[in-house]
């Protein structure tokens, strides 16, 4: 059995790059203050944490699954800055994801991909400021009882949802020009789109 571990990466300054190549039960925290800093988290595998912090413009924060494991994860980026992109990619079961997200013209992207299992996770997105785009997509087999929820406080943004069986899908803006969707194909879905402001657009879909 691997032992668990802690992994702490601080960066202070510009043009840094932190990358954490994980094995076993771990947690990781990358600290980033500066500009055009980018952070990477591969491999993450069963039972750990990630938390992905930047402070400035330009940055980019990546967890990604994909070769690893991919379950009962806790993962946290916050960036506070112009120009961010934050994405978690190609986990399964049992998984809690958060992105806060200060800013104008950021992007937040959730991809569960190709897995084989993808049931039972809360998927959290917050953004605040103009022009910002959100998105989640649940694809391949299983996909079931997921929670996402996402809130764009400002105007011009985007948000989408495309999840599959089962699934509680939520978005709130407030703001003028945003435009957002929600598309679930499976059985009992809920999908819920609240609109505060001027010329928005919302558009539900439901059914296999």
């Amino acid at each position: 059995m691997v032992p668990a571990l802690l992994i702490y990466q601080e960066q202070i300054g510009n043009d840094n790059v932190a990358s954490r190549n994980t094995s076993g039960s771990n947690s990781g925290f990358q600290v980033q203050v500066g500009d055009r800093n980018e952070a990477t988290t591969n491999r993450l595998p069963q039972g750990g944490s990630t938390e992905q912090t930047q402070l400035g413009d330009d940055n980019t924060a990546t967890v990604e699954a994909r070769g690893g494991n991919g379950r009962f994860n806790n993962i946290e980026q916050y960036q506070d800055g112009d120009g961010n992109t934050a994405s978690v990619l190609g986990f399964s079961n049992d998984n809690t994801f958060t992105q806060l997200q200060y800013g104008d013209d950021n992007v937040s992207t959730f991809e569960r991909g190709n897995t084989a299992l993808g049931n039972n996770y809360e998927v959290y997105s917050e953004q605040r400021g103009d022009g910002n785009t959100s998105s989640f997509r649940s694809s391949g087999n299983g996909g079931a009882n997921i929670l996402a929820s996402m809130i764009q406080l400002g105007d011009d943004n985007t948000a989408s949802i495309v999840g599959s069986g089962g699934d509680l899908a939520e978005i709130l803006q407030d703001g003028d020009y945003n435009t957002a969707s929600i598309n679930q194909g499976g059985n009992s879905d809920t999908g819920d789109i609240s609109q505060v402001g001027n010329s928005n657009s919302a558009t539900i879909t439901q059914g296999n």
